[in-house]
């Protein structure tokens, strides 16, 4: 994914407003619940070792995206008690409302972090549901309240962020009865995400709707218009 947006970015040419990085981090990963070593290093390294005067308008994730909306839940998940017709795509962001995920933290929040947000929510919302008329029941942009990928650094410093994940609704809850996207477990395998995605179509839609909604947001820079 990252490979195609930065060759669309090259071939559309001109010069974006701001400068884009696209990185694939080193040492993200959690060494278990009982690791002193923790994860998330290297955005972590890259967050606390910025030039001097350089500030970050957005960082956006793209960690566990492609089995969302509009993948289809399966036969087989449907029939054992899922009741969600697709995945959905969320776009966990730099909280406008619900901060304390964070401030339990240690974040002090300004109201410039606040404002920062607000922007980009409604940046994100106008993108999915005025541009590309995305379905706001399958496709959600809201608050982080859980951290738990590489965005949590980026926030905690104060930078605006968001998250795209695809997931089903319910995550890890009593009477959950719709699997979840296997997360860099054992089971987060190509042939396995293709079973739950009904095959290579069904996951490169999904992943074609995230793309899609960045490549908009990367040609409103290249037009000046972020």
């Amino acid at each position: 994914s990252l490979l195609e947006l930065a060759s669309l970015m090259k071939e559309w040419g001109g010069t974006p407003e701001h400068t884009w990085k696209f990185a694939v981090w080193d040492y993200e990963e959690w060494q278990g619940s009982g690791s002193a070593e923790g994860g998330g290093m290297g955005s972590l390294h890259f967050v606390e070792n910025l030039p001097e005067g350089v500030e970050i308008a957005t960082y956006v994730n793209l960690d566990m995206y492609g089995l969302n909306w509009p993948v289809e839940t399966q036969a087989a998940s449907q029939l054992s008690g899922c009741d969600e017709d697709y995945y959905h795509l969320y776009l966990f962001t730099s909280p406008v409302d619900d901060w304390s995920y964070y401030t339990d933290r240690g974040l002090n929040v300004t109201n410039g972090m606040t404002e920062n947000a607000s922007e980009l929510q409604f940046r994100l919302s106008s993108v999915m549901y005025n541009d590309l008329s995305y379905p706001m029941e399958w496709v959600r942009v809201i608050d982080d309240t859980k951290g738990n990928s590489d965005h949590y650094n980026f926030i905690m410093h104060g930078w605006p962020a968001t998250w795209f994940r695809g997931m089903h609704e319910f995550i890890q809850e009593t009477g959950d009865t719709c699997e979840q996207s296997p997360k860099h477990a054992p089971t987060d395998r190509v042939d396995v995400l293709y079973q739950l995605s009904g095959g290579r179509s069904g996951l490169e839609a999904g992943m074609q709707t995230g793309l899609d909604a960045l490549a908009l947001l990367m040609w409103s820079d290249v037009q000046g218009q972020w």
